[in-house]
């Protein structure tokens, strides 16, 4: 599908813009000829230059019910923003919320954006969504609108010939957010086995003190196990690296998770 850019809503659209728009042009040509996780990764790496916008967000709609929404392509977004994203898989009524609001939806204020534009993707019915958005005031003009809702069109029909399984999307959330560096910076690897185990019981809801005398440890040895995980997580405080910990182990078990074949 041939993308255009209107020329009149930007008077002095410079050359860089105009290989924007080709190379946005070029992945959505690629993915209509081979719909894929890579080809469509591409699409969502193009666009924010391409419209003016900080990030973009695909998020493929599941085969069967209840047909919730799970993120398969992304660019521009933190190591913990799309760790968030991949493991917490919208609803159809979330989606409608996100098209319908430009900013006051559960999904910009996770990423902390000012203005942005959710199109849903259609192959008949919804197969999908497209997000840009802006973490300042910025605003695409009308003909950037108008090329983000040329890409929202051309995506439908590749994205429903993807393999749109429940299990499928969420081992590409997860493989996503692992290739992006949900475990980067600081790993999880990095963690001795004893700063994981206070982590865990962090998470189910123990104090330090309970810590101490479960593990016949001193408060002082358990906070300085603490100290040591955030360092090699590279983390600020001990609700984030408990949080990374979880999500990791979230992954792990995704990654193990078998798919049936398609019949």
């Amino acid at each position: 599908m041939a993308l255009s850019f209107d020329e009149r809503s930007v008077p002095a659209l410079l050359d860089a813009r105009r290989a924007d728009v080709g190379c946005l042009a070029a992945a959505v040509e690629a993915l209509e000829v081979e719909p894929g996780w890579g080809t469509l990764q591409d699409v969502a790496e193009a666009l924010p230059a391409a419209v003016s916008a900080d990030l973009a967000v695909v998020m493929v709609r599941e085969d069967a019910a209840p047909g919730r929404l799970h993120l398969v392509s992304a660019s521009g977004l933190s190591g913990r923003d799309l760790g968030r994203l991949a493991f917490e898989p919208f609803t159809v009524s979330q989606a409608r919320t996100v098209v319908a609001s430009a900013a006051g939806n559960v999904l910009a204020m996770e990423l902390g954006i000012r203005w942005a534009r959710g199109i849903l993707l259609r192959d008949g019915g919804a197969v999908g969504m497209l997000y840009a958005g802006s973490r300042t005031r910025r605003r695409s003009l009308d003909g950037e609108l108008a090329l983000l809702k040329d890409v929202a069109d051309a995506l439908g029909p590749p994205v429903a010939r993807l393999d749109r399984r429940p299990a499928r999307l969420r081992r590409r959330a997860s493989a996503l957010a692992r290739q992006t560096g949900l475990n980067g910076g600081g790993r999880i690897g990095n963690l001795r086995a004893r700063e994981v185990q206070i982590l865990e019981l962090y998470g189910d809801g123990l104090t330090t003190s309970e810590i101490a005398e479960l593990l016949v440890i001193s408060p002082h040895t358990v906070r300085t196990h603490v100290r040591n995980a955030l360092r090699r997580l590279e983390v600020h405080s001990r609700d984030d690296a408990v949080g990374r910990l979880r999500e990791w182990q979230v992954m792990r078990v995704l990654e193990r998770s078998p798919t049936r074949p398609r019949p």
